[in-house]
């Protein structure tokens, strides 16, 4: 059975529509999506296409002392109220991701440039179940690509992550380890964790023809 580690899954989707848009000069913007899917909710403002993208509930115990202005049995009434069970308060922790874009068909086929952004929000690591370490944070990347095409003849130069951010989406926080045989359990270390860096600017130069 073939291994598909994260890398190989977020790189080949962008590998495959880096082709397509090396064979057939068009616009850099991803395509909107109208399909919705568990975890993630999709919505335009304007032109944009906003994704929220579900990343996990905290279910927070509280006490009679959580809210300083109300009684323990008046906040479990307003949670019941909620269909909420008593003396837990859910938090959600949702990642936005921004689709946008634009195109400026410099020379009709002959010479367009396109200009993409990608905006991912914070979000919590993986091993972190008491939601005590530090967020993935969001970052911004451009992509920016010109191309053209001349009747069988076609070229395309591009520059993926354009300003050389560096950054990662994924990490595995510390989870420390449980009592054992071999000692007492170790608290997880905050601040410690495996993360994954993505890659940072990519040069892309191609040219052919079609027949």
């Amino acid at each position: 059975m073939t291994d598909l580690d994260r890398r190989s899954f977020l790189s080949g989707p962008l590998l495959a529509a880096a082709c397509t848009a090396i064979a057939h000069p068009a616009n850099a913007t991803a395509p909107l999506s109208k399909a919705q899917g568990p975890g993630a909710y999709r919505y335009k403002l304007g032109d944009y296409q906003l994704t929220a993208l579900y990343d996990g509930t905290w279910f927070l115990p509280i006490d009679e002392h959580f809210v300083r202005n109300a009684a323990g049995a008046a906040v479990n009434e307003a949670l019941a109220a909620a269909f909420l069970p008593p003396n837990v308060l859910p938090i959600t922790f949702t990642a936005l991701m921004v689709n946008t874009g634009a195109s400026w068909d410099i020379v009709k086929k002959l010479l367009v440039l396109d200009v993409s952004a990608q905006f991912f929000g914070p979000r919590r690591m993986d091993n972190d179940q008491f939601n005590i370490q530090p967020l993935i944070p969001g970052q911004a990347t451009v992509d920016v690509k010109i191309g053209g095409r001349y009747d069988h003849f076609f070229w395309s130069a591009a520059v993926l992550n354009a300003f050389d951010v560096q950054y990662f989406d994924y990490a595995i926080a510390s989870g420390g380890s449980p009592a054992s045989l071999f000692g007492p359990a170790v608290p997880p270390t905050i601040g410690a964790f495996n993360a994954y860096p993505l890659a940072g600017r990519t040069f892309l130069l191609s040219a052919g023809a079609t027949f």
